[in-house]
């Protein structure tokens, strides 16, 4: 088995996986960062060991005075004012203040900074599942549930704010719990040795303990995620058919069934979570009041030193003890992600074999290209009676061939001996179709329910791909590389159009941002796919919602708008898949004139259920079980379909 097909995967796995994804410059932020994390912890340390100082100078200023530390700091800045008490506490205090003031201002931007890291992760990752997820074939998208590519997007949380950030968390604790537990073994070696030892077993046994737990429950509540999102898209989804079927409280109970288990197990996550926090709580103080108690029955220490070592260990305990509890409350939150993360990895995978694929075909797109370009360019010059080509005169002709080459739909649309299967069940459902169209043809599909008419149209699109056979355009075959120039000047009009809650004018615009959008070019649009009967009754014209679904609109006027939203991009080839199947006989006329006028101008498919929307085409195919029965003029075909 793969690593990336694993169920789960551990941290350091996880940390890596991640962590070799990313930009150059997010690596250097993140060893940046690392450096300022040990900077704060340092700071962190001498902040602490002012308190303790000052917590001497103020018990006994005397014996401070006389410490050896004291002295040589006189005989350096060479100061009366460390001469008196007064003096040394007032300096202390001044020493403290500003430690401290450091200290918070490098936690505050360390903290600012690990935060915005994690979520600057999240964001790159989204970007990619996103663009990854698009430019998926679209066959994948038929066999792929739709709540779960929506979940993989959300839950890119799960690979920056709910696990490297937590990892930076980890990270910036443990420096400065070591570097505090290092001055405190300088000053006191055997009680930091004790509470090293009692603290760092018993963190260890409670994250051992609760591991295994851990893994389990957070397996178990994606499982109930998933489950929840794919009943609640399904009801709100299809919630027509859900009203219709009366079956309301069926989605209610199954949703009731997945949502209650899942509230129990959050509830033990969070207990599993906080009980380390609360256990090594009480250990700490019990071993902090130990360590002073030893000290003072069996040590030999003035109050001074007793009193700053009792400082040292209770600051040192006030800040590593909530630092030990960040770090197992860190690895818990890390820990519960690493099940939604494996979930991730397996769609990073898929995308990135389809990446490596497509640089593979462009690869050989461009050897060819630039092979072509080089046989050309050679023979011009031969035909010219030149000597010799220059090299870069020779480059700069093979970039523009291979790179700024426009297509321009001119001579016919062929498919030779096409085959199509879907993935799911390998059946064939497209059989040795053979056809040519030329431009500017309008052409007819007809066929029963089933027939095939709609995996042709997404094969003529470009959505599939023949299993066997070609389809060329202008004799060029229609592949990954040429597919983005032949959408560019394709049209389509789907059975039943994806409408957003948005404008009219946006919806018409799809795909195109708000300030780039041509109010004149849609008006223009709308009037030839005849919607100035129900436009001019809207609030804002053009600029109305239409909401969710389209909802403010009728069916009718939902097919209307999806035909202005293909013309939208002045086409050259136009698809209309039963664009008038859910039109009144007036609407139909009205959007059968506007195809028809495109005739002879645009070339045409016209998918219909209705005979009379094709009867006017210039040829007809007519579709049976995947393969063409007949394909002639309008009146050889409906005769024969009407009759047989």
């Amino acid at each position: 088995m793969h690593r990336e097909n694993q169920s789960t995967y551990n941290y350091i796995e996880a940390f890596r996986w991640i962590y070799s994804r990313l930009q150059p410059h997010r690596k250097k932020q993140f060893w940046i960062l690392f450096a300022l994390m040990a900077f704060a912890a340092l700071i962190e340390t001498a902040a602490l060991g002012s308190v303790a100082f000052f917590a001497s100078a103020v018990t006994d200023p005397k014996a401070v005075l006389s410490s050896r530390y004291v002295v040589f700091a006189k005989h350096m800045i060479d100061c009366d004012f460390l001469n008196n008490a007064k003096g040394l506490i007032i300096l202390s205090s001044v020493v403290v203040v500003a430690l401290i003031t450091v200290k918070n201002s490098a936690r505050a931007i360390v903290n600012y900074w690990i935060t915005r890291f994690g979520a600057g992760i999240e964001a790159y990752f989204g970007e990619i599942l996103l663009k990854g997820f698009l430019d998926m074939p679209y066959q994948w998208h038929i066999k792929s549930n739709s709540a779960d590519l929506v979940n993989a997007v959300q839950w890119r949380n799960y690979l920056g704010r709910n696990f490297f950030t937590p990892c930076l968390t980890i990270f910036n604790n443990i420096l400065m719990v070591v570097i505090m537990l290092t001055a405190l073994f300088i000053v006191q070696p055997a009680v930091s040795v004790i509470v090293l030892i009692v603290l760092g077993s018993s963190a260890y046994f409670i994250y051992t303990v609760i591991k295994r737990q851990l893994d389990r429950i957070a397996t178990v509540a994606r499982d109930y995620t998933l489950k929840i999102n794919k009943e609640v898209t399904m009801a709100v989804h299809g919630i027509k058919d859900v009203k219709i079927s009366r079956s309301e409280n069926t989605f209610v109970s199954k949703f009731v069934e997945k949502a209650v288990p899942l509230s129990k197990i959050f509830g033990i996550q969070v207990f599993y979570s906080s009980s380390p926090v609360l256990i090594l709580e009480t250990i700490g103080f019990a071993m902090l009041c130990l360590s002073i108690c030893l000290m003072l029955l069996w040590g030999k220490t003035s109050t001074a030193y007793a009193t700053g070592t009792m400082t040292l260990l209770a600051v040192t305990a006030w800040k590593a003890l909530p630092a030990v509890n960040q770090i197992l409350g860190s690895i818990t939150t890390a820990r519960n992600s690493l099940p939604y993360i494996a979930n991730e990895v397996q769609y990073f995978t898929l995308i990135e074999a389809e990446n490596q694929v497509e640089q593979q075909v462009e690869q050989l797109s461009s050897k060819q290209a630039e092979q072509q370009s080089v046989n050309k360019i050679g023979q011009q010059a031969k035909n010219r009676n030149k000597n010799q080509v220059m090299q870069d005169e020779t480059i700069k002709n093979i970039k523009t061939v291979a790179t700024n080459q426009k297509f321009e739909f001119s001579e016919s649309i062929q498919f030779n001996k096409v085959y199509f299967a879907y993935q799911t069940n390998g059946i064939e459902v497209i059989h040795n179709v053979n056809f040519k169209i030329e431009k500017g043809n309008t052409i007819g599909i007809i066929g029963i329910s089933g027939a095939g008419k709609s995996t042709l149209v997404d094969l003529l699109i470009g959505l599939l791909k023949p299993s066997k056979g070609e389809i060329l355009i202008d004799g060029r075959r229609l592949t990954r590389e040429l597919l983005p120039k032949w959408l560019d000047i394709t049209g389509y009009v789907p059975q039943s159009p994806y409408i957003y809650d948005g404008t009219l004018a946006e919806n018409v615009a799809f795909g195109i941002e708000n300030n780039k959008i041509d109010k004149n070019c849609v008006r223009e649009c709308c009037t030839m796919a005849s919607m100035d009967d129900f436009i001019h009754d809207l609030p804002d014209n053009i600029d109305s919602f239409v909401g969710e679904r389209g909802v403010k609109l009728s069916g009718g006027q939902q097919q209307r708008l999806a035909i202005a939203r293909a013309l939208y991009k002045n086409p050259e080839i136009m698809i209309f898949d039963e664009a008038t199947s859910s039109l009144d006989t007036k609407s139909e006329k009205a959007i059968k004139r506007t195809i028809y006028s495109f005739k002879g101008k645009q070339t045409l498919f016209i998918i219909a259920h209705r005979l009379t929307t094709v009867e006017d085409c210039d040829k007809i195919i007519w579709l049976e079980k995947g393969r063409i029965r007949m394909m002639g003029s309008p009146g050889e075909i409906l005769s024969a379909y009407q009759a047989a």
